[in-house]
């Protein structure tokens, strides 16, 4: 995720190297927590859950699964390293997991290997196309036909520090073949990000959130979430928002944006009052919702801010007590409830806007070392025709 692979080949000798120490450094790995249960699921308010199955990504293997509401796999998805891309490399063992999916109508997946780059497989694991473009942390299935995905360059220079950087980009593919679309450079169109960049680290130094100094300060945007705004998305959103804004949240700046890709430009931008946040999604009351990483040195929230005023309309109480220093993501419902997948803890909650916990689950997974698997992904899909 610090450092991308290039789409032309694979790579060997010290960029191996690189990109494994870096892959160390950023501090994501398969597990953190030692377990205290075997893991599974409590339904509080079973008549309060939203209805249908969730997609969950977890740390200990390259797999998807869909669960039902007591947490019985229903189906599994499941693609090695060599068998989607090819090849095998020695960054394998620090990543033997998916990073993002989504599902499609037909049973497949089209997911991202970070920091390689996105693939799609059939509804039984068999590799549709797989293309090696950096990919990184989340993607959308957009509506037309069309893939947006996050994607990543090593050693650019950015002009900041210097020194080389990583530089990222806003990239639309074809979801049928992989091919590349369009690509928008993220140095090009989010303005004043260098003056941004300087106050990151001036209140990072103070605040210390263990970032790892000589690998962070190589990333200065580390988009984390993209979502391309819907007709009913913008329109609750007000204005400056339009349909196909595309809405992304740079981590590395305690920033999230709002980019116009036809025009190359920002729309809206707000710094804070979250911290180091992730998956910013636009919300049916108006607002975007992220995941507050670092609300204290071992405190995390879900808050809701309003784009007109920039202040928090919403947030989970200390009552509903979370925490993940990295990833984390939050999904609201159509019921209005909040999906929340608290990663390092391997947790996924769903809560309602009153504050109550109405479904929780603990992945049972372990990764190599016996810890909690990491959540990467849970997301609530309505249960598909196929399923049997």
């Amino acid at each position: 995720m610090i450092l991308a692979l290039l789409a032309c080949g694979t790579p060997s000798g010290s960029a191996e190297d690189e990109l494994a120490e870096a892959l160390d450094a950023i501090g994501y790995t398969s597990g953190y927590e030692e377990p205290t249960a075997e893991g599974g699921v409590v339904v509080h308010q079973r008549e309060a859950v939203q209805p249908g199955v969730t997609l969950v990504i977890t740390g200990h293997e390259p797999a998807a699964r869909l669960v039902d509401i007591d947490g019985n796999e229903l189906h599994t998805w499941r693609s090695s390293f060599a068998s989607t891309f090819g090849w095998r490399h020695a960054f394998e063992r620090r990543r033997q997991w998916w990073r993002q999916v989504e599902l499609l109508t037909d049973g497949g997946l089209v997911g991202v290997w970070e920091p390689v780059g996105v693939f799609r497989i059939d509804r039984d694991s068999n590799v549709v196309w797989a293309v090696q473009d950096g990919a990184h942390h989340d993607l959308q299935v957009l509506p037309d036909g069309r893939l947006l995905t996050l994607t990543e360059e090593r050693g650019v220079d950015l002009g900041v520090d210097g020194i080389p950087m990583v530089a990222q980009y806003v990239v639309t593919l074809d979801l049928a073949t992989g091919e590349e679309l369009d690509r928008v450079a993220l140095a090009e169109v989010v303005e004043g990000w260098q003056a941004l960049r300087t106050a990151f680290w001036e209140l990072e130094d103070r605040r210390d959130s263990h970032l790892n100094e000589a690998g962070a300060r190589k990333d200065p945007f580390h988009a984390n979430s993209v979502h391309l705004l819907t007709a009913g998305e913008a329109a609750a959103l007000g204005p400056p928002f339009q349909t196909g804004h595309v809405l992304l949240s740079l981590c590395m700046l305690d920033t999230v944006v709002a980019i116009d890709l036809q025009a190359r430009k920002t729309v809206w931008r707000q710094t804070g009052p979250f911290a180091l946040q992730h998956s910013a999604r636009p919300s049916s009351k108006g607002g975007i919702l992220v995941f507050d990483n670092h609300v204290s040195r071992r405190r995390s929230r879900v808050m809701e801010v309003d784009p007109k005023t920039g202040q928090p309309t919403w947030w989970s109480s200390r009552r509903i007590p979370l925490f993940s220093e990295s990833s984390g993501a939050v999904e609201e419902l159509e019921n209005g409830n909040l999906l929340v997948a608290e990663s390092n803890r391997g947790r996924v909650l769903e809560i309602t806007r009153g504050q109550r916990v109405v479904w929780e689950m603990t992945t049972p997974y372990r990764d190599e070392h016996g810890r909690v698997a990491v959540v990467y992904q849970a997301e609530r899909v309505p249960r598909p025709e196929w399923l049997q």
